[in-house]
C-alpha cells in the first residue's frame, strides 16, 4: 500500500539518517560489542594491577563522527612493573578493535551519504515525472472537450491519449527507481524508512536501561 507513497527526501535529513545508521547497522554494532569486550579486558587487567581502583568504560556514544568516542583514560595511573604483559596485550587488542570501529563507522557514513544522494535524485525525477503526467492529463482533457465541441478530430485525441500513457509509464518507472533507491538506503542504514527515520537507542544505552530494570 505504501509503494506509491515513498517518503519525501525532506523527511530524511542526512544527520538523522547517519545517526540511525551508526546506531543500527549490524556490522557497526558488532564491532562496538567487540570493542566493549576488549575494553573490559583492559580494565580487568588494570584492576589486577590496582585492586582498589574501579575503572569505567573508555568509550561512549555521542552525536557526530565518530559516533562512538574512544579514549584511553588509563595513562594517569602510576606505572608499576606488575601484570605488564597481560595489560599490554589487552591494550593492543583494544586498539585494534578501536581501529576497526573507526573504519566501520567511516565506511557506513560513506555508504549512507551515497545512497541518500541517489534516493534524493530518484525522488526528484519521480516528482518531475508526476508533473509531466499532470500536464498530459490536462491536455488530454482539453482535446476531449474540443472533440466533443467539434473543434478536434479523433486522431488528435488518440495522440493525446498515447502521450498520457507514455508519461504515466515514465512516472511508474521513476517510482520503481525511487523504491529501489529507498531499499538501498534502508540497507545502508539498517532499518526501514517508510515513515521517515525511526531511531533507536545506542546499544550501550539500551544495555544500561535494561540492567536498571
Amino acid at each position: 500500500a505504501q509503494f506509491d507513497r515513498p517518503p519525501d527526501s525532506e523527511r530524511l535529513p542526512l544527520k538523522q539518517i547517519e545517526r540511525a545508521g551508526l546506531i543500527n547497522r549490524a556490522n557497526v554494532r558488532r564491532i562496538v560489542v567487540e570493542y566493549a569486550a576488549a575494553d573490559a579486558r583492559v580494565r580487568l587487567e588494570m584492576a589486577r594491577r590496582y585492586p582498589d581502583i574501579h575503572l569505567g568504560p573508555s568509550y561512549a556514544f555521542q552525536e557526530g563522527f565518530p559516533a562512538y568516542l574512544l579514549s584511553g583514560g588509563l595513562s594517569f595511573l602510576p606505572v608499576f612493573a606488575r601484570n605488564e604483559g597481560p595489560i599490554a596485550e589487552a591494550e593492543a587488542a583494544r586498539a585494534q578493535a578501536g581501529a576497526r570501529l573507526m573504519a566501520a563507522q567511516a565506511q557506513a557514513l560513506g555508504e549512507i551519504e551515497s545512497s541518500l544522494g541517489n534516493y534524493r535524485s530518484a525522488i526528484t525525477e519521480w516528482h518531475s515525472a508526476q508533473s509531466v503526467t499532470a500536464v498530459e492529463l490536462h491536455r488530454q482533457a482539453e482535446v476531449h472537450a474540443a472533440l466533443t465541441a467539434g473543434s478536434a478530430d479523433r486522431l488528435t485525441l488518440t495522440s493525446a491519449q498515447l502521450s498520457t500513457i507514455i508519461a504515466e509509464r515514465a512516472q511508474l518507472d521513476a517510482l520503481a527507481n525511487a523504491q529501489v533507491a529507498l531499499g538501498t538506503l534502508e540497507d545502508s542504514v539498517g532499518q526501514p524508512l517508510d515513515g521517515g527515520a525511526l531511531l533507536s537507542d545506542p546499544p550501550e544505552r539500551t544495555a544500561r536501561r535494561d540492567a536498571g530494570r
